[in-house]
């Protein structure tokens, strides 16, 4: 038989969504999965030479980046079954280039998620997974990738701050990230397992941080740093991304927490506004 090394490109991530096998649309980059076990010495005082007992195997996580639809099944699938209590394992394939390939075969709990939505250039959600069996190699699902599959750029996106009865546009808001959304992942591994067994703890859904270009004259900043100082308040905030459906992240409640001016030569007078999320990150 033929020895045929591989190169990424055709590579296929795929998870399930509603029972069924999907492709990862957009996935840019995947670390893992991998595997390790741990080594338990056990030389004895007439031995010459270290002798060790393996564990078993931890099969690790998996990363992910995808340049972000959000109306794709594949990566709103990333967000349901991040916030789901309790949380589920997701079955998973990571299918190889190869001719007659096998995937990488596991299922893994998602315990950590993203978003970055820059001045210039794609949208792109970050997610990671915990591995939670053995890996296999199986033969490949079989999919065809969506017809319709349509990555956003972060130009044109607004943020909505919600004022007394309505969202009000927050002007000259810039680079977008989500980040720190993580789960704990607890073992539970039985004494007769033959992999190391989790599960997922309470979600936190992270942070929003973005630059504001500021405009101390401008209402709505006013508005904005105003909830910064307000003791005990909690605030909405609605980002409407470029989609031609115009899909919108809806975070209520937030606690804005970060006020930071910046001033400098030859540079735009920016603020640092940080807010922590108190909810699932839903997107419609």
């Amino acid at each position: 038989m033929a020895w045929t090394p591989t190169v990424t490109p055709g590579t296929k991530v795929q998870l399930t969504v509603a029972g069924t096998m999907k492709l990862l649309e957009g996935c840019m980059s995947l670390s893992g999965p991998g595997a390790s076990k741990p080594l338990t010495d056990i030389t004895a005082l007439s031995d010459t030479a270290q002798k060790f007992k393996g564990g078993r195997p931890n099969y690790g996580k998996i990363g992910m980046e995808c340049a972000f639809d959000p109306i794709d099944p594949s990566h709103l699938k990333l967000f349901t079954a991040f916030a789901l209590v309790p949380g589920v394992a997701v079955a998973c394939e990571v299918a190889g280039t190869e001719n007659g390939a096998k995937a990488a075969v596991f299922s893994a709990m998602f315990d950590e998620l993203g978003l970055s939505i820059p001045n210039e250039g794609p949208v792109m959600v970050k997610s990671g997974a915990t591995i939670t069996t053995a890996i296999t190699l199986a033969t490949a699902t079989s999919i065809t990738p969506s017809a319709i599959f349509a990555p956003i750029v972060g130009q044109g996106t607004v943020l909505g701050l919600w004022v007394t009865s309505a969202y009000v546009t927050i002007l000259g808001a810039t680079n977008f990230e989500i980040s720190g959304a993580s789960r704990a992942m607890i073992p539970v591994t039985a004494l007769s397992a033959a992999a190391p067994t989790f599960l997922a703890g309470v979600p936190n859904n992270g942070k929003l941080t973005f630059d504001l270009l500021w405009d101390s004259s401008d209402a709505n900043h006013a508005l904005l740093f105003a909830a910064y100082q307000a003791a005990n308040q909690t605030d909405r905030i609605k980002i409407t991304l470029t989609n031609t459906a115009a899909s919108t992240i809806t975070l209520n409640p937030v606690i804005i927490d970060g006020f930071e001016f910046n001033t400098s030569k030859d540079a735009p007078n920016l603020v640092k506004v940080s807010a922590t999320i108190n909810t699932p990150i839903a997107i419609v």
